[in-house]
């Protein structure tokens, strides 16, 4: 009953940027981008996140059974389970390893916190979308983002491990980036 035609027309771009077919195509684009600059390890390290939050999200809808909100007049109309939002959580995992990435990549602190400031905004405001177009409750994004984060945190743990590894072998242990990135 609140909504206003600029603002549904706002959310319905934003909500876009974490869809299904956003996220594919940004899979497709950056694996394409890995594996041309052979960086596999990166390269298994996406594919595991995009396959893995999408398959984590749709375990964990046929878990819970949740229905979606219902509204008289509904902005948006969505027809799979409410929680976890699939929205906010592939956001988060897709959106957070390409800011790891970049952190990996990037040589300056104001360049890294203005690219996870970026990222981290775009992902809160998909969530919000989310519950503006009424297919969601607030603790459907919230668990989104929890299981996003547990997902993102286990796979940058193992690249970093991995990275580092094979970075260090017997060196003593520095900062180092991922020079493959800077190309």
């Amino acid at each position: 009953s609140h909504a206003k035609p600029p603002l549904t027309k706002f959310f319905l771009v934003v909500t876009a940027f974490g869809s299904l077919e956003a996220i594919v195509l940004l899979g497709v684009v950056v694996a394409a981008l890995l594996a041309w600059r052979r960086m596999w390890t990166l390269l298994v390290t996406w594919l595991a996140a995009v396959a893995g939050s999408a398959l984590l999200d749709r375990l964990l809808k046929e878990f819970f059974h949740r229905p979606r909100p219902h509204f008289a007049h509904p902005l948006l109309v969505e027809t799979s389970y409410s929680f976890p939002s699939g929205h906010a959580m592939e956001s988060f995992v897709a959106y957070g390893m390409l800011v790891y990435f970049a952190v990996l990549a990037l040589r300056t602190w104001e360049a890294r916190v203005g690219v996870v400031c970026g990222a981290a905004l775009l992902v809160l405001l998909i969530g919000f979308s989310r519950m503006y177009l009424g297919v969601h409750y607030f603790s459907d994004v919230i668990a989104g983002y929890a299981a996003g984060g547990v997902w993102l945190s286990a796979l940058i743990t193992g690249a970093e491990t991995i990275r580092r590894s094979k970075t260090h072998g017997n060196k003593p242990r520095t900062r180092t980036s991922y020079s493959g990135l800077r190309k």
